[in-house]
């Protein structure tokens, strides 16, 4: 049974998805990799805390396909300190660092150098990947028998990728359940655009974009951390600092029942 149910709310838990490199870009990845035919490498870019970058370089030393990654920060970064970033490096990508100003023209320099490489963007932004969770729900909702007890799925929102494709899933479902994204980073018209720009629709019925966090990327605080751990000991998942902590926080200060946690991963940033 993938989902787990609680004193008052259900967990869907996808950092056990794989052994190691594990949450929603692994999942993501399959299904960017399954379309994309024959290639000879993978570019992509995130951030200093990215698991997206890990997942593209398990993938990549498993196809044996040489991976570059580009690394977009404000700061400067010593690899040993993120967890991500130093598996990542350990698993063989190229990294290439930069910051915000600078990062369009260093990701168009390395697309034009490596054209016979798989571009994907950061976070595993595509429709593929998008699908890959529709499909995913498609399943969970032939097989698990809760769905009537579920009003509400909550969820970190980063590039909103994961959020969109259980959101075309819930939507085929006769009851449909309203999609909780909570943004860990950008404000809400900027989520808005980036699920726009999987299938070009305008409106998004049951799809609710949660901003209150956004220009708060990275950022750790009090609050954040006492639900932390107070899901740790009602669940005995840590959620990471970075991403579902968020989306566990606003959980707790609406004070939900009868809601879906999608945990998407990150548990490496636990070593933060």
């Amino acid at each position: 049974m993938h989902i787990k149910k609680f004193k008052n709310f259900f967990l869907l838990d996808e950092n056990l998805n794989n052994s190691y490199v594990s949450g929603n870009k692994f999942r993501k990845l399959q299904g960017i990799l399954r379309s994309a035919g024959t290639i000879e490498g993978i570019l992509s870019f995130g951030s200093p805390y990215s698991s997206h970058l890990l997942a593209c370089a398990y993938y990549g030393k498993i196809l044996e396909l040489p991976v570059t990654g580009i690394i977009i920060s404000e700061r400067e970064i010593k690899t040993i300190r993120f967890p991500y970033l130093n598996m990542t490096k350990k698993f063989g990508t190229k990294l290439i660092f930069t910051d915000m100003v600078n990062a369009f023209s260093i990701i168009e320099k390395y697309k034009k150098q490596l054209p016979q490489y798989l571009w994907i963007p950061g976070g595993g932004h595509t429709l593929e990947a998008a699908k890959e969770y529709e499909l995913f729900f498609d399943e969970l909702f032939k097989k698990e028998n809760i769905w009537s007890h579920i009003n509400k799925i909550i969820l970190p929102f980063g590039t909103g990728t994961t959020a969109y494709g259980i959101w075309m899933s819930v939507r085929k479902q006769e009851n449909p359940i309203e999609v909780i994204g909570v943004s860990v980073s950008r404000n809400k018209d900027k989520c808005i655009y980036a699920v726009k720009e999987m299938e070009g629709l305008d409106k998004f019925p049951g799809l609710t974009i949660i901003d209150q966090f956004s220009g708060r990327y990275g950022q750790r605080d009090n609050e954040s951390e006492k639900n932390r751990w107070r899901f740790f000991k009602e669940t005995k998942v840590l959620p990471d600092p970075i991403y579902n902590a968020r989306a566990v926080q606003y959980f707790y200060e609406q004070n939900y029942t009868n809601a879906l946690i999608v945990n998407t991963g990150g548990m490496l940033n636990n070593l933060l």
